[in-house]
C-alpha cells in the first residue's frame, strides 16, 4: 500500500505497519487510520502518520528508553478495548517535539500511546496524575525540566 506523506513523500508500508484508533488522537478525532514508520538514523525514532492526511504526523519513541522508571497503571477497559490478554501485545509510544535546539526536544509523558501490533489498534490516553507533563526534556541530563 502506498501512504502519501508530506515530509517523506510517497512511501510503501505493509499491513503489519497499520495501526487503527477507533476514536483518534485527541484532536484528530476525525482521523483513524496510522502507519508507524521506522526512520533511518541512529535515534530510536519512529513517524505515526495518518493515512488518511498526508500532512498529519507525529514522531514518536518508546518512553522507555529516556525514562526507565516511567510507570503507570493501564486500566482494564482499555485493555479490553485493545484486546490486550498480556503484557506481550503492550507497545507504548510518546510524541516527541524536536524544536531548533535539539537540545530542547521533549516528550509528552502525559498522553501515551498504547499499541497492540498483534489486533492493529491503538489509542492515546491521557494520565491523571500531576507526576507527569506533555513537556518533559527528552534528554533529561542536558537541562532542567520545563
Amino acid at each position: 500500500m502506498i501512504v502519501e506523506t508530506l515530509t517523506l513523500g510517497n512511501i510503501e508500508i505493509t499491513k503489519d505497519q497499520l495501526i487503527w484508533f477507533e476514536q483518534g488522537l485527541p484532536g484528530f478525532e476525525h482521523l483513524r487510520s496510522f502507519a508507524l514508520i521506522h526512520l533511518e538514523g541512529s535515534l530510536p525514532v519512529k513517524q505515526l502518520q495518518s493515512v488518511e492526511e498526508p500532512a498529519i504526523s507525529f514522531l514518536v519513541v518508546d518512553p522507555f528508553g529516556f525514562y526507565p522508571d516511567y510507570e503507570w497503571d493501564l486500566p482494564e477497559s482499555i485493555q479490553f478495548e485493545l484486546k490486550i490478554h498480556e503484557a506481550s501485545a503492550l507497545n507504548v509510544f510518546s510524541i516527541i517535539t524536536i524544536p531548533s535546539d535539539v537540545a530542547e526536544t521533549t516528550i509528552n509523558l502525559m498522553a501515551p500511546i498504547i499499541v497492540n501490533f498483534s489486533e492493529q489498534l491503538g489509542k492515546q490516553i491521557i494520565l491523571q496524575t500531576s507526576r507527569y507533563q506533555a513537556r518533559h526534556l527528552l534528554f533529561a541530563g542536558t537541562k532542567d525540566q520545563a
